[in-house]
C-alpha cells in the first residue's frame, strides 16, 4: 500500500478516505490515533491515507480534483463576503421583530354575561396568557362602562370611567408601580 494524502487529524485524513470510497478505491487510515499520544510534540502529517499502489494513480487524481473544487469555492466566497454589518443588522432587525411579537402576541377574550343578552357584561383580555384589560359593563345597557389596564407584572396600572353611563369616560385614575395609590388625571 501507498500513501496517497498525509494530515495532521485523523478527521481529515477520514474524510478523503470517504472521498475515495465514494470512487470505488479502497483505503485506510494509518496513524490516526498518534497525534494524541505525541503529547507536545509537533504533530505534522502523523496520518496517512492508504491505497494499493493499483489504485495510487487514480486516487490522487481524485484528491487533486476535490482540492481544487475546494479552492474554487473558497474564492468565490472570499470575494462575496462583506464586512459582517449587514449579517449583524439583519439579525437586529430579525431579532427584534421577534421580541416585539412576543411582547404583543394575540389577545385573547374570555367574559361573562349576566343578564343573558348574548353581550359579555364583563370581559377579560389576554395577552400572552397575562390579564391585559378587564372592560365592564356595571349598568348592563351593552356599553362598557369602566376599563382597567394591567401592566406586565399583572398589576392595575389605569382605570377609567363612565360615571354617568352616556359613553364618555369621565374619570381616570393612574396607578404608580403597585403601590395602590392612584393619581388622577
Amino acid at each position: 500500500m501507498k500513501s496517497v494524502y498525509e494530515s495532521s487529524t485523523a478527521l481529515d485524513a477520514h474524510m478523503i478516505l470517504n472521498l475515495l470510497e465514494q470512487e470505488g478505491i479502497r483505503g485506510r487510515v494509518d496513524g490516526e490515533y498518534l497525534p494524541g499520544g505525541v503529547g507536545e510534540l509537533q504533530a505534522i502529517n502523523l496520518v496517512r491515507v492508504m491505497v494499493e499502489e493499483a489504485d495510487y494513480e487514480r486516487a490522487g487524481q481524485v484528491i487533486r480534483d476535490w482540492e481544487a473544487i475546494r479552492v474554487d469555492e473558497e474564492e468565490k466566497y472570499a470575494t462575496k463576503s462583506g464586512n459582517g454589518l449587514s449579517g449583524f443588522l439583519l439579525g437586529l432587525v430579525v431579532g427584534g421583530g421577534l421580541v416585539y411579537w412576543a411582547y404583543n402576541a394575540p389577545l385573547t377574550e374570555d367574559g361573562i354575561d349576566v343578564n343573558g343578552d348574548g353581550v359579555p357584561d364583563e370581559k377579560w383580555i389576554y395577552r400572552d396568557n397575562r390579564i391585559h384589560r378587564i372592560e365592564v359593563d356595571r349598568n348592563l345597557d351593552g356599553r362598557v362602562d369602566i376599563v382597567f389596564r394591567f401592566d406586565r407584572r399583572g398589576l392595575v396600572g389605569e382605570v377609567e370611567q363612565d360615571d354617568d353611563y352616556d359613553g364618555i369616560f369621565e374619570s381616570g385614575y393612574t396607578f404608580r408601580a403597585g403601590d395602590g395609590a392612584p393619581m388622577a388625571r
